[in-house]
């Protein structure tokens, strides 16, 4: 389906990870199996006090996508919108999509979606503005 999809097409996945240690390896197999040549990135942002951090890190080398981690201390764990910022500030990808670690999201719709966002009617849409970037919004 994501065949005539290139490098400019490429997705930052954010994953923001509360105590999900049990649900990471199967989540980026699920992921390395649907979506594998769209991802640019797997960004888990991490606000676990288990070993979901250590998991995470150890899944690096398994999956055919860069896997990434941002273990926010506990000063600057302030919930699920604020691990999704902190995702979008680090994402370098062309596109951003944000899914739970729990899998309530499938990690099958990625082609689809990312597939309807490439259409030629279709524009990435800024969702938050850095003011302190030159260029602006």
């Amino acid at each position: 389906m994501a065949e005539h999809l290139n490098k400019q097409n490429s997705i930052s996945l954010i994953v923001p990870t509360r105590n999900e240690a049990a649900n990471v390896p199967l989540l980026l197999a699920r992921l390395a199996q649907a979506a594998a040549p769209l991802l640019h990135e797997v960004l888990f942002v991490d606000d676990s006090d288990d070993e979901t951090g250590a998991v995470i890190l150890a899944q690096n080398g398994r999956f055919p996508f860069p896997i990434r981690l941002i273990a926010r201390p506990p000063e600057r764990r302030n919930g699920l919108s604020g691990a999704v910022v902190e995702g979008l500030h680090a994402a370098s990808g062309t596109w951003v999509a944000v899914m739970d670690a729990d899998l309530q999201h499938p990690p099958e719709t990625l082609p689809r979606l990312l597939a309807r966002a490439g259409q030629a009617d279709t524009r990435p849409v800024p969702i938050w503005c850095d003011p302190r970037r030159a260029s602006g919004c």
